[in-house]
C-alpha cells in the first residue's frame, strides 16, 4: 500500500515539474537570456531548481516505488548523485565490471542501501562498493564523521523494529531499507569487526540472486 501511494506522488508531482520545466524553458526562450539584471539570474535559479527537483523525484521514484530497467553501478551512482550530500562524497566501485547490470530489484535494493550509506557518511566521507562473491557486495562507509544509525543492527534483523521506526519522518530510510530488501529476498547483515574498529562496520549485501 505503502508503495502505491509513493508511486501515485511521484507520478503526479513529476507530471507538474515537467510542466514547470518547460514553462521555464520556454520563458527563457521569450525573454532572451544573459542579458544580465535581476531578472535573468531569478530565471536561472528557477530552472536549476526545477531541474534538481526532477532529479531528486527520479531518485525517490526508483528508491521507493521501484525500478523497471536492469541497471549497472556507474547508473546508480548517478541517481544517487540528487542529493546534495552525495555530491560531496567520493563514490567507487571495485570488483564490479562495468557492463555487470543488476536487475530491477536488485538494483533496487542496492539504491536504498546507497541512499542510507550516503546520509550518513558525513562531510568529506567515501562510500566503496565490493563484489565479495556472486551475488553479494560489500558497502565500506568510510569518513571522520561516518556513522551508521544506531538502531540499523535491529531494523535489520527485526521486521517489527523497522515498521516501528517507520514514525521517524527524519530517519526513515534506515527502517525502510531493511523493509524494502527483506520483501525483495535480500539479506543485509553488519559485518563484525575481527581487530580494531577503524570506522563503522561493512554492510554486507547478499541479493536475492546469489
Amino acid at each position: 500500500m505503502a508503495e502505491l501511494v509513493a508511486a501515485r506522488l511521484c507520478h503526479d508531482f513529476s507530471g507538474l515539474i515537467g510542466t514547470l520545466g518547460g514553462a521555464l524553458e520556454n520563458l527563457a526562450e521569450e525573454v532572451g537570456m544573459g542579458e544580465g539584471g535581476a531578472e535573468d539570474e531569478a530565471l536561472g535559479l528557477a530552472r536549476e531548481a526545477a531541474h534538481e527537483l526532477g532529479q531528486r523525484l527520479r531518485l525517490w521514484r526508483a528508491a521507493w516505488t521501484g525500478i523497471s530497467e536492469t541497471m549497472a553501478i556507474a547508473d546508480l551512482f548517478a541517481l544517487l548523485r540528487a542529493l546534495p550530500a552525495a555530491r560531496k562524497l567520493r563514490l567507487a566501485a571495485s570488483g564490479i565490471p562495468d557492463d555487470v547490470a543488476f536487475a530491477p530489484e536488485e538494483a533496487r535494493v542496492i539504491l536504498n542501501v546507497l541512499i542510507l550509506a550516503a546520509e550518513g557518511a558525513g562531510e568529506g566521507g567515501s562510500i566503496r562498493l565490493a563484489a565479495q562473491a556472486e551475488g553479494t557486495l560489500v558497502l565500506m562507509l568510510e569518513g571522520k564523521a561516518a556513522r551508521w544509525p544506531a538502531a540499523l543492527a535491529a531494523w535489520l534483523s527485526d521486521d517489527a523494529a523497522a515498521i516501528a521506526a517507520c514514525d521517524q519522518p527524519r530517519a526513515i530510510q534506515g527502517p525502510l531499507t531493511a523493509l524494502i530488501a527483506r520483501e525483495s529476498g535480500a539479506e543485509l547483515s553488519l559485518l563484525l569487526a575481527t581487530g580494531p574498529a577503524s570506522g563503522p562496520a561493512p554492510l554486507l549485501i547478499r541479493l536475492a540472486g546469489g
